[in-house]
């Protein structure tokens, strides 16, 4: 299945997803692999590895996402793009036609930044809503996992401002807001490493529309699977070799596609439509660069990052 999670924080509208590819059935995943990839295991383990899209930018200001079967998302992305229609009106009464055709297999989020205002919609159970905040795909163990860890921080949060960002006003005390995305966020990564839901994982895509527009956010993480200890130098490992399971990557800026580099591989990706076949011809799917980050950088006429690594 997937995972996502999308709000509407009127400034501000965010859609998070993980990237994890599956199929709902192995006759689905064999004919994958042999029709589609041509029997070839290396482009079948690196789809499976890095994933694919699933909260894709459209026309700058429009975002459509999905939770279910990779072909109906396809026939949303092929009837937007090869028509050219950026209307959020046209899109979500299609999103609907295909949740109801396939009897509710998957559902969509299509959300709208706007500079009169943003707006989030819900496509699930044959019916279009306009929502706040909305979470599709998985299971309700999952979601209990995020909403119970977004209670959690926000608790830590509060007693945090509250020792720190306290204002005396009519002698009454008073925190300020906390920062909502940060805490939403957060509980997002933290349910997409601990679900049981073996269908849910990979990357996690943050996509975020202010003013206007939408853009994938620049974003550096690392993954340590080994306790940290301090060398007599008093220098701590960032994170795992490459042979031990660990990995560092780094998300560009972006508007278009997605890209990432990651150091242990010394390999860039970018997810871009590639695949021939019509069923999955506008979905993104990674395309791996053998080259320093630089390199990677340049070449693809990528947003230099904010901040260097490394």
């Amino acid at each position: 299945m997937s995972f996502l999670y999308a709000r509407n924080y009127k400034k501000e509208i965010c859609v998070w997803s993980d990237t994890k590819v599956s199929f709902s059935s192995s006759e689905e995943q064999e004919i994958f692999q042999k029709s589609v990839l041509n029997g070839s295991m290396a482009e079948y383990h690196k789809i499976d590895k890095l994933g694919v899209v699933k909260n894709v930018i459209i026309n700058g200001n429009i975002c459509v996402a999905f939770a279910g079967n990779l072909k109906h998302f396809n026939e949303l992305l092929e009837y937007i793009e090869d028509n050219r229609i950026y209307d959020i009106g046209s899109i979500t009464k299609k999103a609907e036609q295909i949740n109801r055709k396939y009897f509710g297999d998957t559902d969509f989020i299509v959300a709208l930044a706007n500079n009169s205002g943003n707006e989030l919609y819900l496509i699930q159970s044959s019916r279009i809503n306009l929502v706040d905040a909305c979470k599709i795909g998985s299971d309700k163990k999952t979601y209990e996992i995020f909403d119970s860890e977004r209670e959690k921080i926000k608790n830590r949060d509060e007693m945090e401002a509250g020792c720190t960002r306290v204002t005396i006003e009519n002698d009454l005390s008073d925190v300020d807001n906390l920062d909502s995305i940060s805490i939403d966020r957060r509980a997002f990564k933290y349910t997409i490493k601990n679900t049981e839901d073996l269908s849910v994982g990979g990357f996690i895509i943050s996509c975020t529309g202010s003013k206007g527009s939408f853009m994938y956010m620049e974003e550096f993480e690392t993954n340590v699977e080994k306790k940290r200890t301090v060398d007599p130098d008093g220098i701590i490992q960032l994170f795992d070799n490459a042979e031990d399971g660990g990995y560092a990557f780094h998300f560009y800026d972006s508007t278009n596609f997605v890209s990432m580099y990651i150091y242990q591989m010394k390999k860039g990706v970018i997810y871009r439509p590639y695949l021939e076949d019509k069923d999955y011809n506008h979905l993104r799917f990674p395309t791996i660069y053998d080259c320093s980050e630089n390199e990677f950088i340049e070449e693809n006429n990528i947003t230099p990052p904010s901040i260097i690594y490394g």
